[in-house]
C-alpha cells in the first residue's frame, strides 16, 4: 500500500439499482505534528444542476497554544466564471449563511488588522460564511473548530449553474485567538488537484496568505500545506 502524507480522492459512486451517480472530490491535509488530519469533501450529483454535500472533518484534539483554529468561511468554484446558485441548504448551525450568485454577493468578514475587509466570494466562488465573523464581536459561537475534539461538519445544498466535475478550487478562511476571532489566513486548494507525496509540511505562516485585506485569489493549483497547532 502506498504511503501518502497528503492525498486527494476523485471517485464516482453509483447507487445499486439506480442510474444516478455522484461525483466525490476531496482534499486531505495530514499534519505531521501534532497529528491532526483535516479532510474536506464535496459530493455532488450532476452538472449543471443537482444536489451536493460538503463536509469538513478533523481527526484529533490538538489545542494549539495560540488558541483553537476555526473555519469561518468555506467557498468553492463549481463554475467557470459565475458563482452557482445555492438553494435548499442545511448548515452546521444557525450562524452560517449562503453567499452565491444571488445572496450576500458583497459580504465582508473579518480580515487582516481586525477590519471587515475580507470578501467572502470573488471571481466565481460560492459557498457559506458564519455571521460570527461578519462583525467585530468577541464570540466564537458557530465557527467550525478544526483543532478541537474530532468531529464532522456537514453542509447540504441544491445548486444550479455548475460546469466543473473535477479540479474544483475551494477556499477556507481560518481564524484563531483566545479573546476574539482573529484572521489567521486563507487556505486555497483544489478538490481533485494533484498533491506531490512525501512533501514536508511547512510552518503555519508559509501556507496562509496573511496581511490586511487579503483578497481571495481564485483557483490555486499549487499544493499549500498547513501545519495546525504550530502557533
Amino acid at each position: 500500500m502506498r504511503r501518502i502524507l497528503m492525498f486527494f480522492t476523485v471517485a464516482s459512486l453509483v447507487s445499486l439499482g439506480s442510474v444516478a451517480s455522484a461525483t466525490v472530490v476531496s482534499y486531505q491535509d495530514t499534519t505531521k505534528a501534532p497529528g491532526d488530519t483535516i479532510t474536506y469533501t464535496l459530493s455532488f450529483s450532476a452538472v449543471p444542476n443537482g444536489s451536493a454535500t460538503m463536509t469538513i472533518s478533523n481527526s484529533a484534539d490538538v489545542s494549539p497554544g495560540g488558541g483553537e483554529i476555526y473555519v469561518g468561511v468555506i467557498v468553492m468554484h463549481m463554475d467557470g466564471g459565475t458563482p452557482v446558485d445555492i438553494t435548499s441548504s442545511t448548515v452546521p448551525n444557525a450562524t452560517w449563511q449562503v453567499s452565491d450568485v444571488n445572496q450576500n454577493i458583497s459580504q465582508k468578514v473579518v480580515g487582516g488588522g481586525r477590519h471587515l475587509n475580507q470578501s467572502v466570494q470573488q471571481g466565481g466562488f460560492a459557498g457559506f460564511y458564519s455571521t460570527t465573523v461578519a462583525s467585530l464581536g468577541t464570540s466564537f459561537t458557530g465557527l467550525l473548530c478544526v483543532t478541537c475534539a474530532p468531529t464532522t461538519y456537514t453542509f447540504t445544498f441544491d445548486y444550479t449553474g455548475a460546469s466543473k466535475t473535477s479540479d474544483i478550487p475551494f477556499q477556507a478562511i481560518y481564524y484563531d485567538g483566545t479573546t476574539y476571532p482573529k484572521f489567521d489566513g486563507i487556505l486555497s486548494q483544489t478538490f481533485g488537484g494533484a498533491v506531490p507525496p512525501q512533501q514536508e509540511v511547512p510552518e503555519l505562516g508559509t501556507l496562509l496568505l496573511l496581511g490586511s485585506g487579503v483578497a481571495m485569489l481564485g483557483p490555486v493549483r499549487l499544493a499549500r500545506r498547513r501545519r495546525l497547532g504550530s502557533q
